[in-house]
């Protein structure tokens, strides 16, 4: 052990404004998503503290805009075994700190060494003992120890919401407590205490637990920091001092900058020595190779930055790492947006670096907001996951660089992280000050290895209001001369507008009218997606006739119920303003907003309807930027390892045919037989004009194979989910599914007009407390997902959706459409991947024209279900049968991929040679095991010229393309296949690596 040795990072975990854990915070920075929003009335009555239009004003805010958590108020006391009575007067960052601190720990994974695990939390403030001691203050207002003696009665009653001081209010606010929490209910016995250095606390807490771990004092630390804003007097304080924006965008590093969003949150690494931690086979997300840590001395003040400390700061990290300041590609910066802050950071940066260096530098503040405490964890968590996924995403809300950058550089899209020569590997380092003058920076080191799986949460358990505070009714706020203040609307009577918007977000969400809340927002905060925005549009359109469509940037990721409230009160009363205060109708200032509203929502419509022009921009898109149009390209040949398009032989990665048996010579005689004996078509459907024993001996081989009692084959597999789902849904049923799940499934369900909700991508923690909240409510629930999903190529956890099904029983259904062929030893799919048992699934639903080389789709099932759906289901009744070579071909592929499984083998094996060198390039692939590889490029021209370059290497792959996915997840789709060689990956690798680069 050195004083100097390396630090791996073997777990994380965090909550942050749009992001409750790490996959979803590296999904908002790499998306350049904002969360901010405004102050909610669940927080403070903000109407009481705004002004707007007077800077200087004593005890107001001249913002409302904040980055906040939901729900803060919730925690499931029973799961750590907590007394309900102490978790109400416990701080909630505490419980929020134990939350994450069990998120980390479980996605470490690590044997934990109690005795010798270390706690080491940044925290500077109890905003919730603020709130608590209410009760004192108002004694000590009666008594005239702040001006004016107050009625004592009026005090005493002005604070009987307050829950009275208890044995463990004290303890359960004092900051101390924060890690002392955490030790406690994970009974862990090393160091264990709270930094407070202002805004650097929790990068100066990571410091301490290198120092520690260095010194032997631990074998595991816990760090990070954690920050809730509940009272308004940070937000009126940095108001004062101008430190806050006033146009309520943060825009670090841009000429407009103005300032900080304030914002809040909680973060926690799990640290080990790297050599213990290789020694334990423990994964390791990125390296700390050093920090340094110092302060400005005296400076002008306590909140102006120093360039020396900053500087000393630096060159210590640096000196620590033993590493060259050149070879750091990427730096996290403190990135406040305040003029005289970032000036001295870059300043700092340019002296140490090199006036030269081209590093990219970024904040993770626009995107968050400045969350105090813990920024500098938040800083290190977005370091560390820029080094695991080689990838520099995008930095937002600047769009007019300032010259101090000089060669720093800000990348405005997402792009590969640059090299610093062969040999040396990423690496990347972290900012952080602190008011008082404390600077602590931190230098990271890319780790070897591929990235785990997403871990999933800790599960929440049975999470309750614990809130020692219980609100009066809203009073009218007081008027201000300079300008008045928004009311909040009293919660008791809803206007008009509101009660049809609240049925409608219920009724598209399938929520409890009384579950929500006029703060939340429909994508982040309530779930919804593409298909439920259009549900909700419809509602609302049918509940005001006259209304043609929404506004197009209405219905954004971050849109609340109260934005849209505002938008539809502006628009068909106005006579009220969004706050609901009266307006005088002949006021010209009201008409041209009151107008330009209607006009957005009733616009002629011209002879191209808006949905047409959208997508003919769309279409234009390659002609604009000068590349082919990828799609519908005519093919000279067959579809296999390799293709020929305009004579012209490329390898080809644009096909699913993971078993490469379309081509296989008995597969093609089956189908020519068939096409012999029974012509083209069956020529009517199979109940009208009978079937032909085809059919039958496939649907037979498909249920064999899987293990189920009968199988039914449909001639589409789009229509065979749509059919399928529409049938067996009721208007009372409702339908779960997962966020990625395909198109087909989510037309099916609102086919069946029965209630449809998504849940996060693989969160089956989020889909419990689904079926927890909503399947009592609900005649039956079905729950789809993908056996492999086709956009990332990850799994579903079928072991963990089977457990559920058993405790909440739901169907299960399925979508094998990627994973059968794929999945298992013998390619049988995700029951034999997961050793779960055929029965297990209610509906097994699969297609024929990926591994099974033909056309069509199936369900496999439970006998009398398959025979119901037979004689029951409109897209079987009246569809053609399947038609005979189309059947031949597949029940011909089944029998090979029987006798042949040694080509589900080789198909893992190319799948995972291809990510494996695509890692090794430092090119961004989906996290997922399957032959689908996503390769990020971030914006939809960028994945347009790609694939265009990659064509005139020789290589045919496709771009996925906004809509089909968010614009800054644009990529391109490589489906491995069997047939392809070693070499023909390898220079695909290579290829895409150089182009990838030229970007």
């Amino acid at each position: 052990m050195t004083t100097a040795a390396p630090i791996a990072v073997v777990g994380a975990a965090c909550r942050f404004p749009g992001a409750a854990n790490l996959d979803a915070y590296w999904d908002l920075i790499r998306t350049g998503r904002v969360a901010t929003g405004r102050v909610s009335p669940h927080r403070w009555r903000h109407g009481w503290m705004h002004d707007p239009d007077d800077a200087r004003a004593a005890d107001f805010a001249y913002t409302d805009v904040v980055a906040h958590l939901p729900q803060v108020d919730t925690f499931p006391a029973a799961r750590y075994a907590l007394a309900p009575r102490r978790v109400e007067v416990t701080d909630p960052q505490h419980r929020l700190l134990v939350q994450v601190t069990e998120d980390a720990l479980r996605h470490a994974d690590v044997d934990l060494p109690r005795d010798r695990t270390g706690v080491y939390v940044g925290a500077s403030v109890s905003e919730y003992k603020d709130l608590l001691t209410s009760r004192i203050r108002a004694r000590q207002m009666a008594a005239g120890e702040f001006g004016t003696p107050l009625d004592p009665q009026a005090a005493q009653a002005a604070v009987a919401g307050v829950a009275p001081p208890r044995a463990y209010t004290i303890p359960g606010t004092l900051l101390n407590m924060a890690a002392a929490t955490v030790s406690a209910v994970f009974d862990l016995g090393g160091p264990s205490f709270v930094v407070d250095a202002a805004c650097a606390s929790a990068l100066v807490a990571v410091h301490e637990a290198v120092v520690h771990l260095r010194a032997g004092q631990c074998d595991l630390a816990v760090a990070g920091g954690v920050y809730l804003n509940l009272v308004p007097d940070n937000l009126i304080g940095f108001s004062r001092i101008g430190a806050v924006s006033r146009t309520g965008v943060c825009r670090p590093f841009d000429r407009r900058a103005d300032g900080f969003v304030l914002g809040e949150g909680v973060g926690v690494v799990v640290l080990k020595r790297l050599d213990d931690a290789l020694a334990a086979g423990d994964q390791v997300y990125a390296v700390i190779r050093g920090t340094g840590c110092a302060n400005d001395g005296r400076a002008e003040g306590p909140m102006t930055p120093r360039l020396d400390g900053q500087v000393t700061s630096l060159r210590r990290a640096y000196a620590d790492a033993a590493v060259d300041p050149a070879t750091v590609g990427f730096v996290e910066c403190h990135g406040t947006a305040t003029p005289a802050g970032d000036a001295v950071e870059l300043a700092a940066l340019r002296t140490v670096l090199g006036d030269g260096t081209p590093v990219h530098v970024s904040s993770v503040k626009a995107n968050i907001g400045h969350t105090m405490s813990p920024a500098g964890i938040a800083g290190l968590l977005k370091a560390v996951l820029v080094l695991r996924h080689a990838t520099v995403p995008p930095q937002v809300n600047c769009e007019d660089p300032e010259p101090a950058l000089g060669a720093l550089r800000i990348a405005p899209t997402a792009q590969p992280l640059p090299t610093c020569g062969d040999g040396v590997p990423h690496r990347a380092a972290v900012s952080s000050f602190g008011f008082g003058g404390t600077n602590v920076h931190v230098v990271l080191e890319q780790a070897a290895g591929l990235p785990r799986p997403a871990t999933i949460p800790a599960p929440a358990g049975d999470a309750v209001r614990y809130w020692a505070v219980r609100r009066g009714p809203t009073p009218e706020p007081p008027t201000r001369a300079a300008a008045p203040v928004a009311v909040d609307p009293a919660p008791a009577a809803a206007p008009p507008v509101r009660s049809a918007l609240l049925a409608a977000v219920a009724k598209a969400g399938s929520y409890p009218p009384d579950s929500l809340r006029a703060d939340q927002a429909l994508v982040d905060d309530l779930g919804f997606d593409s298909l439920m925005l259009i549900e909700l549009e419809e509602q609302l359109i049918s509940a005001h006739p006259e209304l043609d469509q929404l506004p197009e940037d209405l219905l954004r990721r971050t849109t609340t119920i109260a934005d849209i409230d505002a938008w539809l009160t502006a628009t068909f009363d106005p006579a009220t303003d969004p706050a609901g205060a009266p307006t005088d109708a002949t006021d010209p200032a009201a008409g041209p907003d009151v107008a330009a509203a209607r006009q957005a929502s009733s616009a002629v419509r011209g002879p191209v309807p808006p949905e047409l022009a959208a997508f003919q921009e769309r279409l234009s898109l390659p002609e604009r930027i000068g590349v082919a149009n990828p799609y519908f390209v005519p093919h000279d040949g067959a579809l296999g390892a390799t293709t020929r398009i305009r004579g012209t032989e490329l390898v080809d990665f644009s096909g699913y045919d993971y078993l490469g048996l379309a081509t296989h010579p008995a597969v093609v005689a089956a189908a020519t037989d068939a096409l012999a004996r029974y012509g083209t078509s069956v020529s009517a459907s199979r109940v009208a004009s009978g079937e032909r024993p085809l059919h039958r001996d496939l649907e037979e081989a498909v249920a064999a194979f899987l293990g189920t009692e009968a199988a039914l084959a449909m001639v589409s597999g789009h229509a065979t989910n749509v059919s399928v789902l529409g049938h067996l849904l009721r208007r009372d049923d409702l339908a779960l599914h997962d966020a990625l799940a395909h198109d087909s499934i989510l037309q099916g369900i609102r086919l069946s007009r029965a209630h449809r909700r998504s849940f996060p991508h693989n969160d089956l923690d989020a889909l419990d407390r689904l079926l927890t909240e909503l399947a009592p409510r609900h005649r039956r629930v079905l729950v789809a997902v993908e056996g492999v999903y086709s956009m990332d190529g990850d799994l579903a956890d079928l072991p963990a959706l089977v457990e559920l099904r058993r405790r909440h029983g739901f169907l299960l259904y399925v979508d094998e459409a990627h994973s059968l062929g794929v999945l298992g030893a013998t390619g049988r799919g995700a029951g034999e991947h997961w050793g779960v048992r055929p029965c297990d699934v209610d509906v097994w639903m699969g297609t024929l024209s990926k591994a099974l080389a033909s056309c069509g789709g199936y369900v496999a099932g439970d006998a009398q279900l398959i025979e119901y759906l037979r004689y029951t289901c409109p897209g079987f009744l009246y569809s053609v049968g399947l038609p005979p070579a189309s059947a031949a071909a597949a029940l011909a592929a089944l029998r090979q991929l029987g006798d042949e499984p040694e080509r589900v083998v080789r198909l893992r094996d190319n799948a995972q040679l291809f990510r494996r060198l695509t890692v090794r390039a430092g090119i961004e692939v989906g996290a997922g095991s399957a032959p689908v590889v996503p390769v990020i490029t971030g914006g939809s021209e960028v994945a347009l010229v790609l694939a265009d370059r990659m064509r005139q290497r020789g290589v045919n792959v496709q771009p996925i393309l906004y809509p089909a996915v968010e614009e800054t997840a644009a990529r391109l789709r490589f489906f491995i296949n069997a047939t392809h060689t070693q070499a023909q990956i390898e220079s695909t690798v290579e290829a895409l690596a150089q182009e990838h680069g030229r970007r």
